[in-house]
């Protein structure tokens, strides 16, 4: 990425992150990055588009960490564990471009908004593949993984909101992990989900080796 364009995305982030979205004018980008508005435009059309395509970096960025921890031959509920606690690391890594990721792009327009339920849709897949964990994989259909994937961003949402993704992230995402496991494992699997860590080395590793 061009240092100029580097500039650019973290002034926006940080910006867009402390004081929101239609709070923050092209104006406060470009002197925060130290640029001027013909460098601003070779990379990004308006105020919108830079969201847009900061934001499918940053996911993108989110995306491969937690594939990389998804991605073994462990048992699904390890593997949704491992990756739920590598998506904790990376949102309280920093906390602008949190709520720049799951607040803000709620404010910025229909096409963010649907870069967004694209990012679900591949969040469904990871959860739906919980299905083999059943006697009778075909009992449960694949909406119910849209449900869980729904609530689960609804609640990241209001719990960024509220900052208790930072301040109690673990107790959280213990939380979350409950309403995915559930379906599929039963409540008593569910409810072992609430007391067990999450591998918080394993999270802080992935993170070393390719944060953004």
């Amino acid at each position: 990425m061009p240092a100029e364009r580097e500039r650019i995305a973290r002034a926006f982030v940080d910006l867009v992150g402390a004081r929101g979205y239609r709070e923050t004018t092209l104006a406060d980008v470009l002197a925060a990055a130290g640029v001027g508005e013909a460098t601003f435009h070779r990379h990004f059309a308006d105020r919108e588009a830079c969201f847009v395509a900061v934001w499918d970096e940053l996911t993108l960025a989110h995306g491969v960490l937690a594939a990389s921890a998804f991605d073994s031959d462990r048992p699904w509920r390890e593997r949704m564990r491992a990756a739920a606690a590598v998506t904790l690391r990376y949102l309280q890594a920093d906390l602008n471009r949190t709520r720049f990721l799951v607040l803000e792009v709620l404010n910025a327009g229909e096409l963010a908004q649907a870069h967004r339920d694209l990012a679900i849709a591949g969040q469904v897949e990871w959860i739906d593949s919980g299905r083999r964990e059943l006697e009778d994989p075909d009992s449960v259909t694949r909406a119910t993984a849209e449900h869980i994937a729904g609530a689960i961003n609804e609640m990241l949402i209001r719990r960024t909101r509220s900052g208790e993704i930072f301040r109690q992230g673990d107790r959280v995402v213990r939380e979350l992990m409950y309403m995915a496991v559930r379906p599929y494992c039963g409540e008593r699997a569910a409810r072992a989900e609430l007391s067990i860590a999450l591998p918080g080395e394993l999270a802080r590793s992935a993170l070393g080796r390719a944060a953004p």
